[in-house]
C-alpha cells in the first residue's frame, strides 16, 4: 500500500488482538485441538510479518534486539501451539 495507510501494520495489530483473545480463552480448560491450532497459525503469521517486515519498501533495517525477541517468541508460541494441538488430538482419540 503506497498511500501510507499502514496496511501491514493494521493487519499485524488485528492478528495480535486475535492471538491475545485466543490465548485468554485457552487459559481455561481446552478440550479440542482446534484452539491450539488457531493459536499456532496466528503466531506463525506474526513470525512471518516480523521476519519479512512488509511495507518498508527499499529501506529494510536489520532486526534489533526486540525484533529478534519478538520473532523467537512468535516461533516458540507456534511450536507450543502445534505440540498442544497434537497432544489434545491424541488424547481425544484415545479417550
Amino acid at each position: 500500500m503506497a498511500d501510507g495507510s499502514g496496511g501491514p501494520a493494521i493487519v499485524a495489530v488485528c492478528v495480535v488482538g486475535a492471538l491475545v483473545a485466543c490465548l485468554v480463552v485457552a487459559a481455561f480448560r481446552v478440550r479440542s485441538p482446534k484452539l491450539p491450532g488457531v493459536i499456532a497459525a496466528l503466531a506463525l503469521l506474526l513470525a512471518v510479518l516480523v521476519g519479512e517486515r512488509p511495507g518498508l519498501g527499499e529501506f529494510e533495517p536489520a532486526l534489533g534486539g526486540f525484533g529478534v525477541a519478538a520473532l523467537l517468541l512468535a516461533v516458540g508460541t507456534a511450536l507450543l501451539g502445534v505440540a498442544h494441538a497434537v497432544h489434545l488430538a491424541r488424547l481425544n482419540k484415545a479417550g
